[in-house]
């Protein structure tokens, strides 16, 4: 039989020679077209071969260089800009929030600062603080330096009464303070009196006017200002916009009576009626017989009733 025809390895027939039919003068040719095919399969092999057949089989499925792969592999320790990372959960410790979506991690946040019911998140002077539930009952109000919420115990009249009731007889500027819920203010200012004196011989007294009064009924939504005075004895409240006043009444100067003092910006303004005023506070001194030191009348007094 003939010597087939093979360029590679694979071509080779592996039933050739026949031994009953080939003729010895053929091994030649046989042994030549098998190192001829060996050498076109291997033509980059010029040396030993160590590698097994598992190593060598490692090789199955590679589709391109395997250098050139490698050379794109990053190294075991690398990094990587945040556009490379497009999916995946980040953890806090990696600068993500553990979580997969933006409510779940804004829920993680919130249950982080504390999972009372009632919490309150607020920012305070150096950093973001819970204040924990109040009592029942108690109101959230602003603390005295305005600078974080705080809870309260409001003393609520239901009585029908008002929430308190504010007295300033003392001179000097006070701050009538609104509280919480308050919405209406009844406001009576009165006046002082004014002093009275006497003659000697013969001994005619003559007494101080009575200090005017004031009062309304004013929508509130602040603070007020109080004032007593001293010299004069007016008094007055106001909220910037609005006052309400009773001026002091006059002093006696022989030989007339103090006048009475006026009042104004009241939904009802009562002048002092001689000596005598509408809040006994008020009142215009009396001169004592035989006495010249002049007797002082009653101090300013402010009363207002929150509602």
């Amino acid at each position: 039989m003939p010597v087939e025809s093979a360029t590679y390895i694979h071509e080779l027939v592996t039933t050739n020679p026949v031994d009953s039919t080939d003729q010895v003068s053929t091994l030649g040719a046989h042994a030549r077209l098998i190192k001829s095919a060996a050498k076109n399969t291997f033509p980059n092999v010029l040396g030993a071969v160590t590698a097994s057949h598992t190593e060598m089989n490692y090789l199955v499925g590679v589709t391109s260089a395997i250098q050139t792969q490698l050379n794109n592999k990053a190294a075991a320790s690398h990094t990587h800009a945040a556009a490379d990372i497009t999916s995946g959960v980040l953890g806090l410790a990696r600068g993500g929030t553990g979580e997969s979506s933006a409510a779940a991690a804004a829920q993680a946040f919130l249950n982080a600062v504390g999972g009372t019911p009632g919490n309150i998140l607020f920012r305070g002077a150096s950093g973001w603080s819970v204040l924990p539930p109040g009592t029942a009952g108690q109101l959230l109000r602003m603390n005295s330096g305005a600078t974080a919420p705080e809870w309260a115990n409001i003393n609520i009249n239901t009585s029908g009464g008002p929430l308190r009731v504010f007295i300033a007889t003392t001179p000097g500027t006070h701050t009538a303070t609104r509280p919480f819920g308050a919405t209406i203010a009844l406001i009576k200012v009165q006046g002082g009196g004014g002093a009275g004196v006497s003659l000697y011989e013969p001994p005619v007294v003559y007494h101080g006017g009575g200090g005017g009064y004031a009062e309304a009924i004013k929508a509130v939504s602040s603070n007020l200002t109080v004032t007593i005075g001293t010299s004069p004895k007016n008094a007055s409240v106001t909220n910037g916009v609005w006052t309400v006043q009773g001026n002091a009444g006059g002093d006696a100067v022989l030989p007339h009576h103090g006048s009475g003092g006026t009042a104004s910006g009241g939904d009802v303004n009562i002048p002092g009626h001689g000596r005598l005023a509408v809040l006994p506070y008020g009142s215009g001194g009396i001169g004592i017989p035989y006495d010249y030191s002049p007797h002082f009348g009653g101090p300013g007094i402010v009363i207002i009733y929150w509602f």
